[in-house]
């Protein structure tokens, strides 16, 4: 987490690795599940040094491949930041939902 100066909240980035899955898979993988930067932060660089700090310390762990999700139609250039710190795009979802207070 990133705080600024005057105390306020300005980035964090939490990683998350399976040891079950991993020993599953035969192969060792972390998940950098949530990166989120402060709409008064953002354009600063903080995601990217948030995220280059995640995957060096996933790297210590002896993390082999790090993975990371993005909803498709971000508006704030995640996909772009993902690229060019060296992620690869591999796969595309869709996802559905259903409002149940509506009949």
């Amino acid at each position: 987490m990133a705080i600024a100066l005057n105390d306020t909240f300005a980035s964090i980035c939490y990683c998350s690795i399976d040891p079950a899955h991993n020993n599953f898979l035969g192969r060792q993988e972390g998940w950098v599940a949530l990166l989120f930067t402060s709409p008064d932060f953002q354009r600063q660089g903080l995601a990217r040094a948030m995220l280059c700090h995640a995957l060096a310390r996933l790297k210590a762990l002896n993390i082999d491949i790090a993975k990371i999700g993005v909803d498709s139609e971000n508006a704030f250039g995640a996909g772009k930041l993902y690229t060019s710190v060296g992620f690869d795009r591999f796969r595309t979802n869709t996802a559905y939902v259903k409002h149940l207070s509506a009949s």
